[in-house]
């Protein structure tokens, strides 16, 4: 439990860039560009997905899909949907689905209409109908989710009422509280207490996030606010410390939105807190002190993010022998994504670098493609651009992919 909540606190930044930027190949095989995406994004892009398809399917397709789908998501978040929805045909699984869902979700968000996006609802059902048991319902709620965001409510109950997995149910509450007006409000606060007083931890966790969704939109009503910040901090009794620490960075981020950066600041500071009230393993604290990092960066306190930057390379130095070496890239990763966004461009290159060596440490080549994947789709999205030796090294770990993997 608390790794899959470490897994989702660590989030790519996104940059909004123009979909369908990306043109054809030179006579080289680099992708061309034009446009706000730069070529080295694509050309990572392009060398990750690579990777991911050079995983064998046989036994290893739950791997490759996966490692499949993350370049797919890297694409969406730089806004390249038509290369995305390029790669989702080469998924071999129920990731696909997800895929289509995921990209019909991000249209209709940017104000796209059904027949926009009915394609990529057809094909996502397509694959639904092929899947079993969580996969099936996954994709299922996703779905929902779009018809919800379409404004098609009888759909979109209609989907949810056959999805069985009780940790996809729910679902449609933050697509409800991302549009909830002031006269809903207090319905809408109602049916969340109700889910949280089922005491069922996927309900009570999707209530959490209708929650954060509520704060968001009505963060400038101070009242409702902070009645809203008083059911989580309730509502959250039962979960992970990962649980709370992610919403109180979410809090954060709200406040950031709304150019608030002293309360910003407050739950970074609450987040930091609560953070070191756990002996965390450094597998799963480095990611976060880069999480906080880059949250006090952006609320307005460099110094402190710079030292945590710092605590957190040095707690790594010293435990690296600890680690697994299939965890320490991913590791790393997020301490470069932050360095990134502070403007410590040179050191978070040092770290990707150090990232990319870390990859090969195993000597099977899974490990080595899944690491490979991550930096690149991580260096993309980020925006840090590969100097000569990093292209070269991270070139010559793709061509050495291979058996045993």
């Amino acid at each position: 439990m608390i790794e899959h909540g470490i897994k989702k606190a660590i989030l790519f930044i996104c940059i909004g860039l123009c979909a369908g930027l990306v043109g054809c190949r030179d006579q080289e095989g680099k992708q061309q560009t034009t446009g706000a995406l730069e070529t080295f994004q694509a050309d990572l892009l392009t060398l990750a997905f690579d990777a991911a398809t050079a995983i064998p399917l046989d036994p290893h397709i739950k791997d490759r899909a996966r490692m499949q789908e993350q370049v797919v998501t890297a694409c969406l978040a730089l806004d390249q949907d038509d290369l995305a929805y390029t790669y989702l045909s080469r998924i071999p699984n129920w990731r696909a689905g997800m895929g289509y869902a995921n990209l019909a979700f991000k249209k209709v968000k940017s104000g796209a209409t059904l027949g926009q996006v009915e394609v990529y609802l057809t094909q996502a059902m397509d694959v639904a109908e092929q899947a079993e048991g969580w996969r099936q319902d996954r994709i299922k709620a996703r779905l929902a989710q779009v018809q919800a965001l379409l404004g098609r409510d009888q759909a979109a109950s209609a989907l949810e009422q056959t999805i069985e997995a009780v940790a996809e149910t729910g679902t449609l509450d933050r697509i409800v509280a991302m549009h909830c007006t002031p006269e809903d409000f207090q319905r809408q606060m109602e049916a969340l207490q109700a889910s949280v007083d089922t005491g069922h931890f996927d309900r009570v966790k999707n209530a959490l996030n209708a929650y954060a969704e509520l704060f968001d939109r009505f963060y400038g009503d101070v009242a409702r606010r902070g009645l809203i910040e008083e059911k989580i901090k309730t509502a959250w009794s039962k979960h992970p410390f990962t649980t709370r620490v992610d919403l109180l960075c979410q809090m954060a981020g709200s406040a950031l939105a709304h150019q608030d950066q002293a309360r910003a600041l407050d739950w970074v500071n609450e987040a930091k807190t609560m953070t070191e009230q756990v002996d965390w393993a450094p597998r799963f604290l480095v990611p976060q002190m880069a999480r906080l990092a880059q949250l006090h960066f952006q609320a307005g306190d460099p110094v402190q993010a710079t030292q945590e930057i710092q605590a957190a390379l040095a707690l790594f130095d010293a435990r690296q022998a600890g680690i697994v070496n299939i965890d320490r890239a991913g590791i790393l990763r997020p301490l470069a994504e932050a360095c990134q966004v502070m403007g410590k461009r040179a050191q978070a290159l040092t770290i990707y670098k150090r990232g990319a060596e870390a990859g090969v440490e195993n000597p099977n080549s899974r490990p080595r493609a899944e690491d490979l994947v991550g930096t690149c789709c991580s260096m993309a999205v980020s925006g840090a651009e590969p100097d000569v030796d990093l292209w070269q090294r991270l070139r010559e770990i793709h061509d050495g992919l291979g058996a045993p993997w």
